[in-house]
Order: C-alpha cells, then structure tokens, then sequence
C-alpha cells in the first residue's frame, strides 16, 4: 500500500490537496456573493445552498487527503465532507425547481433518500470494510465491499436524478421556449 501511496502522490497533479481547498472556497464565496445580493431571493438561497454541498465536499476532501496518514482524521473529514454529495442532487433538483416555478413531491423523496445516506455514512464503520486514504487522492476502496457498493450508489443516484431532472423539466416547457428568451 505505500508503493501505491508514494506513486499517486507523485503522479497525481489534478488532484490536491490545496486545488480542492481553493475550489471548495471559491464556490462559497461564489454563493455568499449571490446570496448577499437578495438573501430573500427564494432562488439565491438555494443557488448559495447547492454551492454550499459543493464547497463543503472539496474543502473537507482537502482536508482527508492532508490527513491521509491518520486513518481516524482522514475518516472525520471525509464522513463530514460526504454530506455535500448525498445533499448536491436534492439542492440541483431544488434549484431547478425554484428556477422554474414548479412544485414537485420528488423532493420529499429525496430527501428521504438522503436521510438514509446520512444514516448509513454516519453509523457503519468502513474501517474495516475495505477502505483506506491515500495522498492527494482521499478515499481509496477496495471492490466487492459495502463502502464501494455505497458509493457507486450514491454516483448512480446523481445520475438518474440528473436525467429525471433533465426529462422532466424538456417535458415541462416544450412549448414554453419563449419564457426564457425574454
């Protein structure tokens, strides 16, 4: 394992520590400008809420990789810094809505869904089921064990909210076209 940590660290440029840092702070500055702009803006909220997730994600994934060498630090970060995933496709659905005027009971399903993965991040121990750190990577996991199945869920579940977002809204302004050109 410290082969594969000595060669990621020297070979893996894209991906860094003090890159993840800087985007992550970029995108809540990013949102707290808009969001100082109206912060009674129904849709500047969600919009600072949904670069919110995203920060978070890269600022704390900044901070496992840092801490690759403590497995215990690595794991904090990593658990506190994984909210902003399990929450990004409810706050871009969200947006999505708001931007649109709509209202949809898929929400509340996402939420749940989401209340579920917070429950399972934050009370299963993926320690011992085949997950380690390593240096400018963050969380490496071995195949075949829950924390991978988890994970690619939680990829998946992106995926198809992306597309069932992507579907639903095409269906809601066909014919709508004009609406946005004004």
């Amino acid at each position: 394992m410290e082969q594969i940590n000595n060669f990621l660290s020297q070979t893996n440029h894209l991906n860094h520590p003090v890159l993840s840092f800087l985007s992550g702070l970029s995108l809540l500055l990013l949102g707290l400008f808009v969001l100082s702009r109206n912060t009674k803006s129904k849709l500047f909220r969600v919009f600072f809420f949904l670069n919110f997730f995203i920060g978070l994600w890269f600022i704390c994934n900044a901070f496992s990789m840092y801490y690759y060498y403590d497995f215990s630090k690595a794991l904090i970060w990593f658990k506190i810094g994984y909210i902003g995933p399990i929450f990004m496709p409810v706050a871009y659905y969200y947006f999505c809505l708001v931007y649109s005027n709509k209202k949809n009971n898929f929400l509340y399903f996402l939420y749940f869904i989401s209340a579920i993965d917070l429950f399972i991040l934050f009370f299963t121990d993926i320690s011992s089921r085949g997950a380690s750190f390593l240096a400018n990577v963050g969380i490496s996991q071995e195949l075949n064990t829950p924390v991978f199945y988890w994970s690619i869920f939680g990829m998946v579940k992106y995926f198809i909210i992306t597309l069932y977002t992507a579907v639903l809204f095409n269906k809601l302004f066909t014919g709508e076209t004009n609406k946005f050109k004004k």
